[in-house]
């Protein structure tokens, strides 16, 4: 499905971020950040498919939950279990975590020529040498691979998704996620990607940043062109998840703005062809 509603002036805008936020991200060294506008009518490229063969092993029993002040973040307990090859490296799972806005059609980072999706999920994996060391991975251009997934809210939807899991996870948990730095043990969660990440679709890849600070340029980026559907009662609960940096009011924008492209090559890959 495609996206809905023309993002304007909501790609024009950090979410949650401070001044000393900004101060470390948005350098004119920096050449290649995180997140971009992607063009939907991209001719399909000539490079090997991305193959996620091991989808039956992002399923995680147990995980921590923790409110790092942009997002809350989710750590599986055998994260490293599930893992994909991009044709030149392997990475390991990692963490995911959630990007949402104040409407459904002002939320997610990645745009398509403008216009956002309702929210964004990231799955972020380190390369398999670097094991959990997180602060080398950073250290190499190489050193991340997150797979994007845009979350689009569409009325009437009745099936289950994905986020319907997440939202119970949160809600069930809200009261120990409630100030930055706090965090929270799940267990026998039952947790799947699975359905999702075996399907047959494209991913957008281009080489970019973290989209929180310290936005370090190190992570090969797959966003799926494909947006999962989720009903929008569900979205909207992530928009109390957690509060501002100083603040009792619910962070309602947790996504970074558009960046420039610059010199860099997006191509489309097809994915589990």
């Amino acid at each position: 499905m495609g996206p809905v509603g023309d993002n304007g002036e909501c790609t024009e805008k950090n979410g949650g971020w401070t001044k000393a936020d900004s101060y470390i991200c948005e350098k004119e060294t920096s050449k290649s950040q995180t997140p971009i506008d992607l063009d939907p009518n991209l001719k399909l490229s000539e490079e090997a498919p991305i193959k996620l063969s091991n989808a039956a092993k992002y399923t995680f029993p147990a995980f921590s939950m923790k409110n790092n002040g942009h997002t809350f973040s989710m750590m599986p307990k055998n994260a490293q279990d599930a893992h994909f090859s991009n044709n030149v490296h392997q990475y390991n799972m990692y963490e995911f975590h959630f990007h949402w806005g104040p409407t459904d059609d002002c939320g997610s980072e990645h745009a398509f020529n403008g216009r956002s999706f309702s929210m964004e999920l990231h799955l972020v994996h380190i390369r398999h040498e670097f094991g959990t060391d997180l602060v080398a991975a950073l250290g190499d251009s190489t050193g991340l691979a997150v797979i994007g997934l845009l979350i689009q809210a569409v009325p009437g939807f009745t099936e289950k998704c994905i986020m319907d899991d997440i939202a119970k996870h949160y809600i069930d948990n809200k009261e120990g996620l409630s100030t930055v730095g706090k965090e929270v043990e799940i267990e026998g969660s039952g947790l799947s990607f699975k359905s999702i990440l075996e399907e047959k679709g494209h991913v957008y890849h281009y080489k970019g940043s973290l989209t929180t600070p310290p936005c370090s340029e190190a992570v090969a980026w797959y966003v799926r062109r494909e947006a999962v559907q989720c009903s929008p009662e569900t979205i909207a609960k992530f928009r109390t998840a957690i509060t501002e940096k100083g603040s009792s009011k619910p962070l309602e924008m947790s996504f970074r703005r558009l960046q420039r492209l610059n010199d860099r090559v997006v191509t489309l890959v097809p994915l589990n062809e």
